[in-house]
């Protein structure tokens, strides 16, 4: 199914010049979706997604649509079409070689014709010479190798040209796959919260909490938050240790603390 991943107006006054043409290619906004823009790791990804949902759990949103609606919208959805963009087409060399191409062949059916001031307007105002379906007076498609729509200009009747991704079946997927991961590393960062706030709760009514042995049943702290309120773990021994004078801060113990946080759990599953 064909669904739009973004629209934004774009006023067509910057562009490009297609050197080799001599044709200027109106600028692709910052927002398409494209193959090769991001070389980040799946697993720095998983690293990104979950210290995000620590933050959003932090602040008390609790929900996607808190995250996809609040103040870090912005960063979410730039990381989710980063992550979405290994399964995309090459929209940018698709969009300035089907231009490149129009401009060429308008150029050649009308020398006099100056392309330089505005090729959408022109491609568009002449699209009754090129006998295309993807061509109209008012929008242009443009389409992978397998004849699929990826994205389109359209005029806006308030001016300036709005721009749509298209997504295909493949982003669609992977699309899903983030979300997928994000809501998973929202309830470990929720769990990781609540556990942890539970552990401050119990030090500072002198309940003693022996977080080896719960890290070891599966449960999941933020250690990070627990050490900032003084608790954490011997590097040594696995006893819990607290430290009444600790009031912020961070443990400069606290990557021993985590990795010894996750040997207890591996022991307990056999490994």
């Amino acid at each position: 199914m064909i669904t739009n991943v973004s629209s934004n107006t774009v006023m067509a006054t910057s562009t490009t010049r297609n050197s080799a043409r001599n044709i200027q290619l109106p600028e692709i906004p910052d927002h398409i979706i494209t193959n090769g823009q991001s070389s980040t790791s799946d697993d720095r990804f998983r690293e990104k997604i979950l210290e995000m949902a620590r933050s959003e759990v932090a602040a008390g949103r609790k929900t996607r649509t808190q995250t996809h609606h609040g103040p870090n919208s912005s960063q979410f959805h730039s990381m989710m079409n980063d992550f979405t963009s290994s399964a995309s087409p090459d929209r940018r060399g698709v969009i300035n070689s089907t231009l490149s191409d129009l401009g060429s062949r308008l150029q050649k059916m009308m020398p006099r014709l100056n392309l330089g001031a505005n090729l959408l307007q022109m491609l568009m105002g002449h699209s009754s010479l090129f006998g295309n379906r993807d061509i109209g007076s008012n929008f242009i498609n443009f389409r992978d190798s397998n004849g699929n729509v990826i994205a389109m200009f359209s005029e806006l009747p308030t001016g300036g040209w709005g721009f749509t991704n298209v997504s295909t079946p493949a982003e669609n997927a992977r699309t899903q796959e983030f979300m997928q991961m994000w809501d998973d590393d929202h309830r470990q960062a929720s769990d990781e919260h609540h556990m942890s706030q539970f552990v401050i709760d119990s030090k500072r009514n002198g309940v003693e909490i022996d977080l080896g042995e719960r890290i070891g049943r599966g449960q999941q702290f933020n250690m990070e938050k627990l050490a900032r309120h003084g608790i954490t773990l011997d590097a040594e021994t696995g006893q819990t240790v607290v430290n009444p004078s600790i009031t912020g801060g961070q443990s400069a113990n606290l990557q021993t603390q985590q990795q010894l946080a996750s040997r207890y759990a591996a022991n307990l599953n056999g490994n």
